[in-house]
Protein backbone atom coordinates (compact mmCIF):
# COMPACT_ATOMS: atom_id res chain seq x y z
CA UNK A 1 0.00 0.00 0.00
CA UNK A 2 1.00 3.59 -0.92
CA UNK A 3 2.58 5.21 2.15
CA UNK A 4 0.95 7.94 2.42
CA UNK A 5 -2.21 6.33 2.23
CA UNK A 6 -1.35 4.73 5.75
CA UNK A 7 -0.66 8.00 7.08
CA UNK A 8 -4.23 9.30 6.50
CA UNK A 9 -2.72 11.51 4.21
CA UNK A 10 -5.20 12.77 1.46
CA UNK A 11 -4.25 11.79 -1.96
CA UNK A 12 -4.71 13.26 -5.23
CA UNK A 13 -4.99 11.49 -8.87
CA UNK A 14 -1.95 10.42 -10.45
CA UNK A 15 -0.73 8.09 -12.58
CA UNK A 16 -1.18 4.83 -10.99
CA UNK A 17 -3.35 6.13 -8.15
CA UNK A 18 -5.60 3.15 -7.19
CA UNK A 19 -8.51 5.02 -6.98
CA UNK A 20 -8.29 6.66 -10.42
CA UNK A 21 -7.79 3.93 -12.25
CA UNK A 22 -10.55 1.62 -10.47
CA UNK A 23 -13.28 4.61 -11.20
CA UNK A 24 -11.79 4.59 -15.44
CA UNK A 25 -12.33 0.85 -15.93
CA UNK A 26 -15.54 0.83 -13.89
CA UNK A 27 -16.85 3.85 -16.01
CA UNK A 28 -15.65 1.71 -19.33
CA UNK A 29 -17.58 -1.54 -17.80
CA UNK A 30 -20.86 0.52 -17.49
CA UNK A 31 -20.79 2.70 -20.44
CA UNK A 32 -22.72 0.33 -22.31
CA UNK A 33 -25.52 0.67 -19.99
CA UNK A 34 -26.63 3.70 -19.96
CA UNK A 35 -27.26 6.00 -22.56
CA UNK A 36 -24.94 7.39 -25.33
CA UNK A 37 -25.67 11.07 -24.14
CA UNK A 38 -23.70 10.32 -20.82
CA UNK A 39 -20.39 11.85 -21.25
CA UNK A 40 -18.12 9.42 -19.52
CA UNK A 41 -14.87 11.47 -20.17
CA UNK A 42 -16.86 14.49 -17.71
CA UNK A 43 -17.95 12.08 -15.01
CA UNK A 44 -13.82 11.22 -14.67
CA UNK A 45 -12.75 14.59 -14.85
CA UNK A 46 -15.85 16.01 -12.07
CA UNK A 47 -14.99 13.41 -9.91
CA UNK A 48 -13.13 14.81 -6.64
CA UNK A 49 -9.57 14.67 -6.90
CA UNK A 50 -8.95 13.79 -3.08
CA UNK A 51 -9.71 10.94 -0.63
CA UNK A 52 -8.13 9.75 2.83
CA UNK A 53 -7.23 6.84 3.80
CA UNK A 54 -8.31 5.59 7.53
CA UNK A 55 -7.15 2.05 7.55
CA UNK A 56 -9.53 -0.75 6.48
CA UNK A 57 -11.77 2.44 5.47
CA UNK A 58 -11.24 4.34 2.06
CA UNK A 59 -12.86 7.46 2.50
CA UNK A 60 -13.83 9.90 -0.13
CA UNK A 61 -15.00 13.60 0.21
CA UNK A 62 -17.99 14.95 1.19
CA UNK A 63 -19.20 15.94 -2.97
CA UNK A 64 -17.96 12.80 -4.43
CA UNK A 65 -20.89 11.30 -6.69
CA UNK A 66 -22.30 15.08 -6.15
CA UNK A 67 -21.60 16.94 -9.43
CA UNK A 68 -24.28 17.22 -12.06
CA UNK A 69 -23.14 14.75 -14.31
CA UNK A 70 -22.71 11.91 -11.45
CA UNK A 71 -26.45 12.56 -10.42
CA UNK A 72 -27.69 11.97 -14.24
CA UNK A 73 -25.62 8.74 -14.18
CA UNK A 74 -26.91 7.47 -10.98
CA UNK A 75 -30.58 8.05 -12.71
CA UNK A 76 -29.41 5.49 -15.24
CA UNK A 77 -27.94 2.56 -12.67
CA UNK A 78 -29.70 0.70 -10.30
CA UNK A 79 -27.60 0.68 -6.50
CA UNK A 80 -25.93 -2.55 -7.23
CA UNK A 81 -24.02 -1.00 -10.85
CA UNK A 82 -22.44 0.82 -7.92
CA UNK A 83 -21.85 -1.86 -4.98
CA UNK A 84 -19.95 -3.07 -8.23
CA UNK A 85 -17.97 -0.02 -7.85
CA UNK A 86 -17.08 -0.17 -4.05
CA UNK A 87 -16.73 -3.56 -4.27
CA UNK A 88 -13.86 -2.57 -6.92
CA UNK A 89 -12.92 -0.20 -4.76
CA UNK A 90 -11.73 -2.15 -1.76
CA UNK A 91 -10.31 -5.44 -3.64
CA UNK A 92 -8.18 -2.92 -5.34
CA UNK A 93 -6.92 -1.01 -2.24
CA UNK A 94 -6.59 -3.91 -0.19
CA UNK A 95 -9.02 -2.32 2.05
CA UNK A 96 -12.49 -3.58 3.53
CA UNK A 97 -14.48 -0.49 3.97
CA UNK A 98 -15.90 2.70 1.84
CA UNK A 99 -17.65 5.12 3.15
CA UNK A 100 -18.28 9.04 2.46
CA UNK A 101 -17.11 11.98 4.57
CA UNK A 102 -19.53 14.95 5.75
CA UNK A 103 -18.46 18.15 7.85
CA UNK A 104 -19.48 17.55 11.92
CA UNK A 105 -23.06 19.08 12.22
CA UNK A 106 -22.54 22.00 14.44
CA UNK A 107 -26.03 21.24 16.13
CA UNK A 108 -27.39 17.51 17.26
CA UNK A 109 -30.97 16.40 18.05
CA UNK A 110 -31.17 15.69 21.97
CA UNK A 111 -32.65 12.29 22.24
CA UNK A 112 -34.69 13.42 25.36
CA UNK A 113 -36.46 16.82 23.42
CA UNK A 114 -35.51 15.98 20.01
CA UNK A 115 -34.53 19.94 20.15
CA UNK A 116 -31.93 20.65 18.34
CA UNK A 117 -28.48 22.07 20.62
CA UNK A 118 -24.79 22.54 20.33
CA UNK A 119 -23.05 18.81 19.17
CA UNK A 120 -21.01 18.98 22.24
CA UNK A 121 -19.69 15.23 21.74
CA UNK A 122 -18.83 16.24 18.34
CA UNK A 123 -20.78 12.84 16.57
CA UNK A 124 -20.16 12.42 13.04
CA UNK A 125 -24.00 11.99 12.37
CA UNK A 126 -23.97 12.94 8.56
CA UNK A 127 -20.55 10.18 7.86
CA UNK A 128 -21.92 7.78 4.45
CA UNK A 129 -20.85 4.74 4.63
CA UNK A 130 -20.95 2.82 1.55
CA UNK A 131 -19.09 -0.61 1.55
CA UNK A 132 -18.86 -2.81 4.56
CA UNK A 133 -20.36 -3.68 7.79
CA UNK A 134 -20.00 -0.48 9.95
CA UNK A 135 -21.84 -1.97 12.84
CA UNK A 136 -24.77 -0.80 14.44
CA UNK A 137 -25.67 2.73 13.71
CA UNK A 138 -25.88 5.56 16.49
CA UNK A 139 -28.12 4.82 19.26
CA UNK A 140 -31.14 7.31 20.06
CA UNK A 141 -30.74 7.52 23.30
CA UNK A 142 -28.23 8.92 25.42
CA UNK A 143 -27.50 6.28 27.06
CA UNK A 144 -23.94 5.30 27.40
CA UNK A 145 -22.38 2.90 24.75
CA UNK A 146 -21.81 -0.71 26.62
CA UNK A 147 -18.89 -2.94 26.16
CA UNK A 148 -21.16 -5.08 23.52
CA UNK A 149 -21.57 -1.55 21.37
CA UNK A 150 -17.73 -1.55 21.19
CA UNK A 151 -17.12 -5.03 20.06
CA UNK A 152 -19.71 -4.81 17.50
CA UNK A 153 -18.11 -1.19 16.23
CA UNK A 154 -16.24 -0.77 13.40
CA UNK A 155 -12.89 0.79 14.09
CA UNK A 156 -10.09 2.61 12.22
CA UNK A 157 -6.74 3.48 12.72
CA UNK A 158 -4.18 6.21 11.76
CA UNK A 159 -0.74 6.81 12.38
CA UNK A 160 0.84 10.41 12.49
CA UNK A 161 3.90 11.60 13.50
CA UNK A 162 4.80 8.06 14.51
CA UNK A 163 1.82 8.01 17.05
CA UNK A 164 -1.35 5.45 16.29
CA UNK A 165 -4.65 7.05 17.18
CA UNK A 166 -8.03 4.49 16.49
CA UNK A 167 -11.70 5.62 16.29
CA UNK A 168 -15.30 4.56 15.81
CA UNK A 169 -15.94 6.62 12.41
CA UNK A 170 -19.43 6.25 13.03
CA UNK A 171 -19.56 7.78 16.41
CA UNK A 172 -16.42 10.19 16.72
CA UNK A 173 -15.04 12.55 14.26
CA UNK A 174 -11.35 13.07 14.00
CA UNK A 175 -9.99 15.92 12.53
CA UNK A 176 -7.31 15.41 10.13
CA UNK A 177 -6.37 18.89 9.90
CA UNK A 178 -5.32 18.89 13.64
CA UNK A 179 -1.61 17.06 13.09
CA UNK A 180 0.21 20.69 12.51
CA UNK A 181 -1.06 20.98 16.36
CA UNK A 182 -0.33 17.34 17.03
CA UNK A 183 3.38 18.22 15.21
CA UNK A 184 3.89 21.44 17.00
CA UNK A 185 3.29 19.85 20.76
CA UNK A 186 6.09 17.26 20.09
CA UNK A 187 8.45 19.79 19.34
CA UNK A 188 7.46 22.98 21.80
CA UNK A 189 10.11 24.66 23.49
CA UNK A 190 7.98 25.05 26.48
CA UNK A 191 6.99 21.39 26.47
CA UNK A 192 10.71 20.31 26.28
CA UNK A 193 11.95 22.91 28.92
CA UNK A 194 8.93 21.37 31.59
CA UNK A 195 10.14 17.66 30.89
CA UNK A 196 13.64 18.32 31.02
CA UNK A 197 12.91 20.64 34.40
CA UNK A 198 11.04 17.45 35.63
CA UNK A 199 13.99 14.94 35.13
CA UNK A 200 16.38 17.36 36.52
CA UNK A 201 14.40 17.89 40.01
CA UNK A 202 13.35 13.72 39.47
CA UNK A 203 9.76 14.14 39.48
CA UNK A 204 8.90 14.83 35.96
CA UNK A 205 5.75 16.71 35.04
CA UNK A 206 2.39 16.41 33.93
CA UNK A 207 -0.31 17.89 31.51
CA UNK A 208 -3.96 18.20 31.70
CA UNK A 209 -6.20 17.95 28.41
CA UNK A 210 -9.98 19.02 29.19
CA UNK A 211 -11.23 18.18 26.06
CA UNK A 212 -9.73 14.93 25.75
CA UNK A 213 -11.39 13.48 22.67
CA UNK A 214 -9.54 10.40 21.11
CA UNK A 215 -6.29 11.23 22.72
CA UNK A 216 -5.61 14.15 19.63
CA UNK A 217 -3.22 16.39 21.74
CA UNK A 218 -2.88 14.39 24.98
CA UNK A 219 -1.04 11.94 22.80
CA UNK A 220 1.41 13.96 21.46
CA UNK A 221 2.50 15.30 25.40
CA UNK A 222 3.22 11.57 26.11
CA UNK A 223 4.96 11.29 23.09
CA UNK A 224 6.83 13.90 23.54
CA UNK A 225 8.50 12.82 27.69
CA UNK A 226 5.53 14.54 29.74
CA UNK A 227 5.61 11.94 32.42
CA UNK A 228 1.58 11.81 32.75
CA UNK A 229 -1.34 13.25 31.12
CA UNK A 230 -4.80 13.57 32.86
CA UNK A 231 -7.45 13.90 30.80
CA UNK A 232 -11.27 14.23 30.87
CA UNK A 233 -13.61 13.57 27.90
CA UNK A 234 -17.62 13.21 28.18
CA UNK A 235 -18.27 11.04 24.68
CA UNK A 236 -17.72 7.01 25.90
CA UNK A 237 -16.82 6.46 22.18
CA UNK A 238 -13.99 8.94 22.39
CA UNK A 239 -12.49 7.38 25.55
CA UNK A 240 -12.94 3.85 24.07
CA UNK A 241 -11.07 4.98 21.10
CA UNK A 242 -8.36 6.77 23.78
CA UNK A 243 -7.99 3.78 25.38
CA UNK A 244 -7.32 1.71 21.93
CA UNK A 245 -4.50 3.95 20.64
CA UNK A 246 -2.97 4.28 24.20
CA UNK A 247 -2.76 0.44 23.81
CA UNK A 248 -1.66 0.00 20.30
CA UNK A 249 1.33 2.64 21.12
CA UNK A 250 2.15 0.99 24.67
CA UNK A 251 1.44 3.43 27.16
CA UNK A 252 -0.23 2.26 30.67
CA UNK A 253 -3.55 3.85 30.88
CA UNK A 254 -6.32 3.99 33.97
CA UNK A 255 -10.00 5.06 32.83
CA UNK A 256 -12.66 6.28 35.84
CA UNK A 257 -16.44 5.84 34.54
CA UNK A 258 -18.73 7.02 37.61
CA UNK A 259 -21.40 5.79 37.17
CA UNK A 260 -25.26 6.50 38.40
CA UNK A 261 -25.59 9.68 40.63
CA UNK A 262 -21.67 10.12 41.41
CA UNK A 263 -21.43 10.80 37.66
CA UNK A 264 -23.64 13.65 38.28
CA UNK A 265 -21.99 14.62 41.73
CA UNK A 266 -18.56 13.66 40.46
CA UNK A 267 -17.57 11.44 43.39
CA UNK A 268 -14.37 11.69 45.50
CA UNK A 269 -11.42 10.51 43.77
CA UNK A 270 -10.08 7.94 46.28
CA UNK A 271 -13.00 5.83 46.38
CA UNK A 272 -11.23 4.96 43.11
CA UNK A 273 -7.82 3.17 43.52
CA UNK A 274 -6.04 5.75 41.41
CA UNK A 275 -2.85 4.89 41.63
CA UNK A 276 -0.55 7.25 39.29
CA UNK A 277 3.10 5.68 39.66
CA UNK A 278 3.59 3.95 36.37
CA UNK A 279 0.30 5.40 34.08
CA UNK A 280 1.22 7.33 31.45
CA UNK A 281 -2.15 8.73 30.69
CA UNK A 282 -5.12 8.66 33.17
CA UNK A 283 -8.74 9.39 31.72
CA UNK A 284 -11.69 10.66 33.60
CA UNK A 285 -15.06 9.40 31.70
CA UNK A 286 -17.00 12.74 33.24
CA UNK A 287 -17.29 16.56 33.01
CA UNK A 288 -14.17 18.52 32.87
CA UNK A 289 -15.67 20.91 35.80
CA UNK A 290 -15.27 18.04 38.24
CA UNK A 291 -11.28 18.65 37.16
CA UNK A 292 -10.12 20.09 39.82
CA UNK A 293 -11.91 18.29 43.04
CA UNK A 294 -10.12 15.47 41.37
CA UNK A 295 -6.79 16.90 40.88
CA UNK A 296 -6.75 18.12 44.15
CA UNK A 297 -7.48 14.86 45.93
CA UNK A 298 -4.57 13.70 44.01
CA UNK A 299 -2.41 16.27 43.75
CA UNK A 300 0.36 14.59 46.32
CA UNK A 301 0.28 11.86 43.25
CA UNK A 302 1.07 14.23 40.14
CA UNK A 303 4.05 15.57 38.82
CA UNK A 304 3.78 19.32 38.82
CA UNK A 305 0.87 20.24 36.12
CA UNK A 306 2.94 22.43 33.89
CA UNK A 307 0.50 22.53 30.68
CA UNK A 308 -3.15 22.71 30.40
CA UNK A 309 -4.83 21.63 26.81
CA UNK A 310 -8.27 23.28 26.29
CA UNK A 311 -8.86 22.25 22.46
CA UNK A 312 -12.84 23.39 22.65
CA UNK A 313 -14.16 25.48 19.46
CA UNK A 314 -15.37 27.28 18.98
CA UNK A 315 -14.23 28.98 22.21
CA UNK A 316 -12.67 27.13 24.82
CA UNK A 317 -14.08 29.95 27.71
CA UNK A 318 -15.66 27.63 29.57
CA UNK A 319 -12.57 26.03 30.57
CA UNK A 320 -10.63 29.03 31.34
CA UNK A 321 -10.57 29.12 35.01
CA UNK A 322 -10.51 25.34 35.97
CA UNK A 323 -7.28 25.65 33.62
CA UNK A 324 -5.78 28.07 36.00
CA UNK A 325 -7.04 26.43 38.97
CA UNK A 326 -5.22 23.05 37.92
CA UNK A 327 -1.95 24.11 36.84
CA UNK A 328 0.96 24.21 39.16
CA UNK A 329 0.55 26.98 41.83
CA UNK A 330 4.18 26.91 42.33
CA UNK A 331 5.65 26.61 39.28
CA UNK A 332 3.68 27.62 36.51
CA UNK A 333 3.23 26.53 33.24
CA UNK A 334 1.58 27.19 29.77
CA UNK A 335 -2.43 27.28 28.59
CA UNK A 336 -3.06 25.95 25.58
CA UNK A 337 -6.43 28.25 24.46
CA UNK A 338 -7.89 26.83 21.54
CA UNK A 339 -10.57 29.04 19.34
CA UNK A 340 -12.03 30.44 16.48
CA UNK A 341 -11.17 33.66 15.84
CA UNK A 342 -11.89 36.38 12.73
CA UNK A 343 -8.64 36.64 11.31
CA UNK A 344 -9.18 40.33 10.89
CA UNK A 345 -9.56 39.99 14.41
CA UNK A 346 -6.81 37.43 16.08
CA UNK A 347 -4.87 40.42 17.43
CA UNK A 348 -7.46 41.90 19.30
CA UNK A 349 -8.81 38.71 20.01
CA UNK A 350 -6.20 37.29 21.59
CA UNK A 351 -5.08 40.21 23.41
CA UNK A 352 -8.73 40.13 25.15
CA UNK A 353 -8.15 36.82 25.74
CA UNK A 354 -5.05 37.26 28.10
CA UNK A 355 -6.49 40.50 30.10
CA UNK A 356 -9.36 38.19 30.94
CA UNK A 357 -7.40 35.37 31.69
CA UNK A 358 -5.43 37.86 33.64
CA UNK A 359 -7.98 38.97 35.34
CA UNK A 360 -9.35 35.26 36.64
CA UNK A 361 -5.89 34.33 38.12
CA UNK A 362 -5.35 38.04 39.77
CA UNK A 363 -8.78 37.19 41.28
CA UNK A 364 -7.31 33.28 41.83
CA UNK A 365 -4.27 33.46 43.13
CA UNK A 366 -3.11 35.49 46.25
CA UNK A 367 0.73 36.55 45.80
CA UNK A 368 1.33 38.07 48.55
CA UNK A 369 0.04 41.47 46.71
CA UNK A 370 2.55 41.32 43.96
CA UNK A 371 -0.40 39.85 40.89
CA UNK A 372 1.88 37.76 38.15
CA UNK A 373 2.22 39.40 34.97
CA UNK A 374 0.64 36.54 32.32
CA UNK A 375 2.45 36.74 28.87
CA UNK A 376 1.38 35.97 25.17
CA UNK A 377 3.58 33.82 24.15
CA UNK A 378 2.57 32.66 20.59
CA UNK A 379 -0.84 32.65 18.59
CA UNK A 380 -0.33 29.76 15.78
CA UNK A 381 -2.75 29.67 13.49
CA UNK A 382 -3.62 26.03 13.10
CA UNK A 383 -6.25 26.08 9.80
CA UNK A 384 -8.75 27.34 8.37
CA UNK A 385 -12.35 26.90 9.91
CA UNK A 386 -14.37 28.77 7.55
CA UNK A 387 -13.80 31.32 5.33
CA UNK A 388 -12.32 34.63 7.25
CA UNK A 389 -12.32 32.11 10.41
CA UNK A 390 -8.88 30.56 11.68
CA UNK A 391 -8.73 27.80 14.23
CA UNK A 392 -5.92 29.44 16.64
CA UNK A 393 -4.27 28.29 19.65
CA UNK A 394 -3.35 31.01 21.92
CA UNK A 395 -0.25 30.15 24.08
CA UNK A 396 -0.07 31.65 27.51
CA UNK A 397 3.03 31.70 29.98
CA UNK A 398 1.55 31.45 33.79
CA UNK A 399 5.24 32.66 35.77
CA UNK A 400 5.79 30.56 38.67
CA UNK A 401 4.82 32.19 42.43
CA UNK A 402 6.61 34.91 43.29
CA UNK A 403 9.94 33.83 45.74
Amino acid sequence: MVQTQGCGKSNRYQKGNIVSITISRWLKHIHGHVSSAVNVELLYQSFPKSYTVYEPMLLLPHNAFKSPAWQELMSYLSPEHFQTLYSDLVSNSRLTHVAINAPIPLQSINPRSSSSEYNVLRLPSSIQPLHGNFGPPPSSTASPPTLMDFESAFWVSVRQNDIIQIWAPLHTMFSRGNISEKSRLLSLPSVAESVQRGREKGNGCAAVDLYGGIGYFAFSYVKAGVRLCLCWEINGWSVEGLRRGAVANKWSTQVVIPEGKQAKMGDEANEYDIKCDDSRLLVFQESNEFATRRIQKLREQLPPIRHVNCGLLPCSKPSWQTALEVMDIFEGGWLHLHQNIAVKEIVETAQDTLEKIQTIAADMWNDGGTPRVLELQNVEQVKTYAPGVMHCVLDIFIPPAPS
